[in-house]
């Protein structure tokens, strides 16, 4: 029979962008629980401004999380979006990199979350005609 595992402290979690800093960006309800929407202005390999992070990308993030469809991880009250969206070797369909944390901000998994389909805030307003 194998071991429940055990959430970690992100402090402790392998990663090489641990996230330093974030900022509330609202939340939202996912399988009938809320979850608190964060997103990432300093990790160990970046920094944004909160007015980025605020105006630019936290639209963007919550869109995708809106529209992610995927469960999330058990016991997840917090997803923090660590990094804009994205492709990597592992994942070449673009994607955020979301941290989740359990209520007590404690580690839970990374996972990704598709870029939001539509207008984007990271792509500026729209212009009239």
């Amino acid at each position: 029979m194998l071991k429940p595992q055990k959430a970690i402290d992100q402090s402790q979690c392998r990663t090489t962008n641990r996230i330093v800093k974030a900022i509330n960006y609202g939340s939202l309800i996912k399988a009938q629980k809320m979850v608190e929407l964060l997103v990432a202005t300093e990790t160990e390999t970046d920094t944004r401004t909160e007015e980025v992070a605020r105006n630019i990308m936290g639209p963007d993030f919550k869109t995708a999380m809106e529209q992610h469809e995927d469960p999330l991880p058990e016991g997840t009250a917090k997803a923090v979006a660590r990094d804009v969206w994205h492709v990597s070797k592992s994942d070449p369909k673009e994607h955020y990199d979301v941290v989740c944390q359990n209520a007590a901000g404690t580690y839970l998994e990374t996972i990704h979350v598709k870029k939001p389909v539509g207008k984007l805030a990271a792509e500026g307003p729209v212009e009239e005609k």
